[in-house]
């Protein structure tokens, strides 16, 4: 990805639950230029809708989240979901861009969530263990949320060509990368503890 670095660190600064609110703020400010012409474009078609959205360190947050299509139906839709840059989007598809939208959705609104959802995106190697599900990417994160050592997670949707891969589910530890792919969805932990 164009710029891998500052998305470790946000990957990073999902996981600290004790992060202040003043230090996403000051890495979204840090970051914030290199986003600033996909934004402009993006806030242009925006606004004949009157959007509630936000300039964030990698894109927009819609306040009134909904849920991407390309998830299973079964996903809480209180949580927030990601979409990567570069995907083309009609304004009434707009969720979130990135992982630093969801810090400051969390930041602004102070709320905690259990999963950050990643549409189109693999969490590559870390691998803590590999689990066969048959209930979906949501099945995935609960079987991450019952496991302390689980960070995130990797679901391979029907997407992807090979049979034998769908409904797999990766828990990953620390020491994944983060790659856009079409084939899989991906979760990361959230502040919130698990039930």
């Amino acid at each position: 990805m164009r710029h891998f670095p500052q998305l470790v660190i946000l990957i990073s600064l999902l996981f600290g639950c004790t992060e202040k609110n003043s230090d996403n703020e000051a890495l979204a400010r840090e970051v914030l230029p290199l986003y600033k012409a996909d934004f402009d474009s993006i806030s242009t078609l925006a606004r004949p809708e009157k959007l509630i959205h936000e300039l964030t360190a990698s894109g927009i947050i819609r306040k009134n989240l909904t849920i991407d299509t390309s998830l299973l139906h079964e996903i809480s839709r209180s949580e927030p979901v990601i979409q990567h840059k570069g995907h083309e989007y009609s304004t009434s598809e707009m969720k979130l861009y990135s992982l630093a939208a969801a810090l400051k959705l969390q930041a602004d609104t102070n709320r905690e969530y259990e999963v950050v959802f990643a549409a189109n995106s693999d969490l590559s190697g870390g691998d803590l263990k590999e689990v066969r599900t048959s209930g979906g990417i949501d099945e995935c994160k609960k079987v991450c949320m019952q496991e302390p050592k689980c960070h995130g997670f990797t679901f391979a949707t029907k997407r992807h060509k090979n049979t034998a891969i769908h409904g797999k589910c990766w828990l990953k530890s620390r020491g994944y990368t983060f790659e856009e792919s079409e084939l899989y969805d991906s979760g990361l932990k959230g502040s919130k503890s698990p039930p």
